[in-house]
């Protein structure tokens, strides 16, 4: 049950693996602003899960529903950059997001391991690609249209039929509404080699999805209806 008062709301996240998080130290924080603090650290009665309880403000806890996300931000080196650097100094740290409606009030929370790939209330739209690889794919790679990064994969998820791999995007607006039903996308990781009356020919979609893997779109047959939040494309091997 949350206990109301002058210290503000105490909340509990459930994590697999809460890595740095120190009680009466680690901040809980909204757009990079301290609005809590942890208290005290447990583990489940199954040993399985740490439980975090903190403390946040009294005016932020009514925004704190079904919504509401929380992970741990800490040091990485990936094949972008370093993130996280603020917690070089400040220290490890809980980040939360939420939308701007309240709705039911929640106290008790599912803490996610990475964060996601998009915040409460950006504009654009989530879709799921399917395929049979995803070797090539990982979580944060980008997703272009006319050579230009227009959204972002998340992580890719083998299915329970062992053959089968969900990767949920986001495609930021407006440029959602360029993809219809009869919409392609493709793999543009690497890079191919063609020998031709001019010689040789280098083709790079681009340096990030060189790295990491990418995606690319186009719509080249009209006709198609207008898609669906979430809805399902096949991911093609190349254009």
């Amino acid at each position: 049950m949350a206990v109301l008062c002058h210290r503000g709301v105490e909340i509990e996240i459930s994590f697999a693996n809460a890595s740095g998080v120190t009680a009466g130290e680690t901040a809980i924080k909204y757009r990079d602003v301290d609005v809590g603090q942890v208290e005290r650290i447990e583990f489940s009665p199954d040993l399985q899960e740490v439980l975090v309880y903190a403390r946040v403000d009294k005016n932020i806890a009514p925004f704190l529903d079904a919504d509401a996300k929380f992970w741990v931000v800490r040091p990485e080196v990936g094949l972008r950059g370093v993130s996280g650097l603020d917690t070089v100094l400040s220290g490890v740290y809980i980040e939360g997001d939420w939308n701007k409606e309240p709705e039911v009030a929640q106290t008790s929370f599912i803490g996610a391991e990475t964060a996601p790939i998009t915040l409460a209330d950006q504009a654009g739209s989530e879709i799921v690609l399917r395929t049979n690889d995803g070797s090539a794919l990982s979580a944060g790679a980008p997703i272009l249209h006319q050579g230009i990064e227009v959204g972002v994969l998340g992580s890719p998820e083998l299915q329970e039929d062992g053959l089968t791999v969900l990767v949920n995007a986001f495609i930021n607006a407006p440029y959602d509404k360029l993809i219809t039903t009869n919409t392609r996308f493709w793999d543009t990781a690497g890079f191919s080699v063609s020998l031709g009356a001019a010689g040789v020919s280098l083709n790079v979609g681009s340096l990030a999805s060189l790295l990491e893997g990418g995606v690319a779109f186009d719509t080249v047959v009209s006709g198609g209806e207008p898609m669906k939040d979430l809805q399902v494309f096949d991911l093609f091997t190349d254009e």
